[in-house]
């Protein structure tokens, strides 16, 4: 029985320190991610006329309006898009002030968000290493920089599907957990 408590609390041990160094490549990873991508925020080119400047102001239009259903464009209801951009783009506005750089602030968070999920579901998958890489390779990727300077929300997309999928992870884990208990 002491040997089994000994075994308990030292694996214990092992979990924390595991977790701990986990908390470390993870925070390693947001910390590079959010001195790309906020880094840049704040100095990317102006709002452009094409996709920027639509998206900036639809965002504008739902703050200053007050209607957080309709996007509208000019006063012509624009439904080309999902509103979760704009909603996100306004709540910055209203937090920071109509700025460009306050436009970019969601999709920079997005992208932060999405180099954590990733090294975070491939620290679970494939061990502490792999989601410290796994994490970079997201947050330094080259495409995602380029089409995060202009207002494309396909980051945040990418995000909330990334997102869905970890509750099936995590029912995946306890199927794989439950099924190394079970006796064959």
């Amino acid at each position: 029985m002491k040997k089994w408590r000994i075994q308990a609390a030292f694996s214990e041990t092992a979990r924390v320190s595991l977790q701990a160094k986990a908390g470390v490549s993870t925070l390693t990873v947001l910390l590079v991610a959010a001195t790309i991508y906020l880094g840049c925020a704040v100095s990317p080119p102006s709002l452009m006329d094409d996709v920027d400047a639509v998206q900036a102001q639809i965002a504008r239009n739902v703050l200053t309006s007050g209607d957080w259903v309709t996007a509208r464009l000019d006063g012509i209801p624009y439904l080309e898009k999902g509103p979760l951009i704009y909603w996100i783009i306004a709540i910055s506005y209203k937090t920071f002030g109509v700025h460009d750089w306050a436009a970019r602030i969601p999709i920079a968070l997005s992208v932060m968000g999405l180099a954590w999920l990733t090294a975070a579901f491939a620290t679970w998958a494939f061990g502490r290493r792999a989601g410290l890489y796994a994490g970079l390779c997201m947050a330094t990727c080259l495409g995602l920089f380029l089409f995060t300077r202009i207002l494309i929300p396909d980051v945040m997309l990418t995000l909330t599907i990334a997102l869905a999928g970890r509750l099936p992870r995590r029912q995946l884990h306890n199927l794989l957990r439950s099924a190394e208990r079970s006796p064959t």
